[in-house]
């Protein structure tokens, strides 16, 4: 009986600038959510994102996305593989970081990089061709002109939420863009705000919704989703976002709206203090 051959060798993790699209689209059946970062922020950020790439063979199996948006707190999503994988997680940055990763891996970082404080979250989608409610007519939802970001850095609790380039306008051509919600004839910056933090012909990932505390239960926050997921579904692109397990509010916003549930995923923070 002839002997099987033997498995492939796995040759570890080789850190690159860029991974090919062609190498990614296996992945999307799947996972379309998640992998859109690789493909978005490599074609429209290069110089904040790397990659390290694990391999079997001439085979992508796994991957890392390194995120540079913020130098001093890298925001890295473990991708592809949903076990845990020891040489995958020796590429993970130094602490502090931030890790988007699935369930199973915690563990395994926890013994490699310390402790950690974990979040879990549920990722989202929303067909494109779902039915929209209708908008709330007493409610004005527009893209925040540059001085009304600038309006609202230096609110500490404006720019604990959002991240600085949010706060700093105007937004690059193309995307992300960032809505806002102001009360009918109000005048100044905006009472709510909602981002793409992904736009590609056929997904946009939607981030950074965020409501004034002193106008939450009013439907701003639904309102400046829904502008989003509108002008998603004018070019026929789903909508997906992330939201907190234990967010019971945001989470029935969004079942309004018409996401339903994809996938869950944790929020690791190793020595970052951030939140999600």
């Amino acid at each position: 009986m002839a002997e099987s051959p033997p498995p492939p060798a796995l040759f570890g993790v080789e850190p690159a600038p860029r991974v090919s699209p062609k190498e990614i689209a296996p992945f999307l059946p799947g996972n379309p959510i998640d992998h859109a970062f690789a493909l978005y922020d490599q074609q429209r950020f290069p110089e904040r994102v790397r990659f390290e790439l694990l391999r079997e063979g001439p085979r992508l199996v796994a991957y890392l996305l390194v995120w540079l948006g913020d130098p001093a707190v890298p925001e890295v999503h473990w991708l592809g593989a949903d076990a845990p994988n020891e040489l995958l997680a020796q590429a993970l940055p130094p602490r502090p970081f931030v890790l988007n990763a699935p369930p199973g891996v915690e563990t395994l970082v926890q013994r490699l990089r310390g402790p950690l404080r974990s979040y879990p979250l549920e990722v989202l989608l929303r067909p494109s061709a779902r039915p929209l409610p209708p908008p709330d007519p007493t409610l004005e939802v527009r893209e925040v002109l540059p001085e009304e970001r600038e309006a609202l850095r230096g609110l500490p609790t404006w720019e604990a939420n959002l991240p600085p380039e949010a706060l700093t306008g105007p937004a690059p051509p193309g995307g992300p863009r960032l809505v806002g919600a102001y009360p009918a004839g109000a005048r100044g910056p905006p009472v709510a705000v909602a981002r793409t933090l992904v736009e590609l012909p056929g997904l946009w990932v939607l981030g950074g919704i965020f409501t004034d505390p002193g106008h939450r239960g009013r439907g701003f926050g639904r309102a400046v989703t829904r502008s989003l997921v509108a002008s998603a579904q004018r070019v026929g692109a789903d909508s997906a976002l992330y939201v907190r397990a234990d967010n019971a509010p945001a989470r029935a916003l969004y079942a309004e709206l018409g996401f339903q549930h994809h996938h869950p995923l944790l929020w690791l923070d190793a020595g970052s203090g951030q939140t999600p």
